[in-house]
């Protein structure tokens, strides 16, 4: 450690699920420095939606042995979050490693403070972790800063950055559609006052409405294929700002029931009449070639076309939308 090179690193687990490391330290003591540090810092996760909650844990390695202290400061609108699990956590290992301490975390402040008591046999690189543990949250979009530093010197991987985004999409109603768009969707969340924009996947939404109070909005889908997140901008969020999607909108395929009639002369020119679901927006082809006329109903349950000209024999009916297609068989007579 003494004027070494210091290489660390740390894999985190919380409920089994492995957490982002923030930032893997490799770094020198600097001349003179006193040889101790605070080594790294992780949040889980690094990014939140607005009023969301990420918890930081600070790991402090005490090079002497005796009292210290630590502080970690928040910054750009990150605050410790009402009801946090403040928490310390230290090597115990009597004989050998132990420290003990305590942690301060009110919330809504931008500071926590912790203690620290050291009791190592032998002073040695990693070898006596002290853990602070706190959660943070911000209640509006952009870049927070959590920095510490202890009394003893510390250098490492602090400060790092958690981002809050928002507002949060957590339903829709209804979630499927056809693949030519055109659903009515209620989207429900937060914020969503003062709304620019609500996206499906990449394509935006027609006709947005927020409701009075801004949990709930309405818009018109665009035309897609499979499963989208619905996200939401508002001007606290700046253009092209992605939010947090926790629910998704699904483009459904079409489907082709039957064909009638089934069958008709090769010179074509008969109308023919297709049943299905989410046939909204679909083109037909017969035998490679396509159809005429094509007019689908609202619901989207059937369609008329004229059918082309075709040699003798069965022919593929191929019933396409922005979403999918479907078949079915039509045959030629001569």
């Amino acid at each position: 450690m003494f004027g070494g090179k210091l290489v660390r690193i740390v894999a985190v687990v919380f409920a089994g699920v492995a957490a982002t490391l923030v930032s893997a330290v490799a770094a020198s003591a600097p001349a003179g420095a006193v040889p101790s540090e605070l080594l790294w810092g992780y949040a889980s996760p690094s990014s939140i939606p607005v009023s969301g909650v990420s918890q930081v844990v600070m790991r402090f390695y005490p090079y002497v042995n005796g009292a210290s202290s630590v502080s970690v400061s928040l910054s750009g609108g990150l605050v410790v979050a009402a009801g946090s699990d403040a928490s310390f956590s230290g090597s115990d290992d009597p004989g050998i490693s132990v420290c003990t301490g305590t942690i301060t975390a009110t919330p809504g402040s931008d500071s926590v403070t912790g203690t620290a008591m050291s009791d190592q046999t032998v002073i040695a690189q990693g070898l006596t972790e002290c853990d602070y543990t706190f959660d943070v949250t911000a209640d509006a979009p952009g870049t927070g800063i959590v920095s510490a530093s202890s009394s003893l010197g510390s250098y490492g991987n602090s400060p790092f950055d958690i981002t809050t985004s928002g507002p949060p999409v957590t339903g829709l109603s209804p979630a499927t559609g056809p693949g030519a768009g055109g659903t009515k969707v209620t989207v429900i969340g937060s914020g969503f006052t003062g709304a620019t924009s609500v996206d499906f996947g990449t394509s935006p939404a027609t006709h947005v409405k927020v409701a009075k109070g801004g949990n709930s909005l309405t818009a018109v889908a665009p035309p897609g294929s499979g499963t989208q997140d619905v996200t939401v901008t508002t001007p606290a969020d700046g253009p092209g700002v992605p939010q947090p999607a926790t629910d998704t909108f699904t483009y459904l395929a079409p489907i082709v029931t039957s064909i009638s009639p089934s069958s008709g002369p090769v010179t074509g020119g008969k109308k023919v009449t297709i049943l299905g679901a989410d046939l909204q927006g679909a083109t037909v082809t017969i035998a490679g070639t396509p159809a005429a006329g094509v007019k689908v109903n609202k619901a989207g349950t059937s369609l008329k076309a004229e059918v082309p000209v075709g040699p003798a024999g069965q022919a593929a009916v191929v019933v396409t939308t922005p979403s999918g297609s479907a078949t079915t068989i039509y045959t030629y007579t001569s």
